[in-house]
């Protein structure tokens, strides 16, 4: 706390104590590991700490509206110590797991590019296997198709919609 009293600064930590579990509780719905609510509250607790610490009033800031980044900063910063994954490689996996979800094709369409790509079946053989026309084969395979091929050249905001 610039130029304020011990007691100015323990009685902001005491009444804002209850933003780190705010903030811990919502941080911890959004999180892909398991971290425990106490290990967020601790690392958030620094946080408040620190902005106790840098807090100026001359500012006109609210406390709070101050201390939230500096909670939310601490937290991450600690989750992040404690990951051993680049942060790369999780963006990485997660345009992957996007990618992904958004590829599957209805599963009639999936079924019969499995069959004619990977099983390497013809027209005939995978009508006479899904009990179609050869022709109902072939449009279905056509629309398959062009629908990966509209997915393939969308941009990325435009799939994610």
């Amino acid at each position: 706390m610039l130029a304020h009293s011990a007691a100015e600064r323990d009685q902001l930590l005491k009444q804002h104590f209850g933003l780190v579990h705010h903030v811990a509780r919502k941080m911890q719905k959004h999180l892909s590991t398991e971290a425990s609510f106490d290990d967020l509250v601790s690392a958030g607790s620094v946080g408040l700490m620190s902005a106790a610490e840098n807090f100026d009033p001359a500012r006109g800031l609210a406390f709070s509206t101050f201390a939230l980044p500096r909670i939310r900063g601490a937290i991450l910063d600690d989750l992040r110590k404690q990951d051993r994954v680049p942060r790369s490689v999780r963006r990485r996996a997660r345009a992957l797991h996007a990618a992904r979800e958004l590829v599957a094709l209805p599963p009639r369409e999936r079924q019969v590019l499995a069959l004619y790509y990977y099983e390497e079946l013809t027209q005939q053989q995978i009508a006479q296997v899904l009990g179609v026309t050869e022709s109902r084969v072939s449009q279905i395979r056509a629309h398959a198709v062009a629908r990966l091929r509209d997915r393939l050249q969308a941009p990325p905001s435009a799939m994610a919609s």
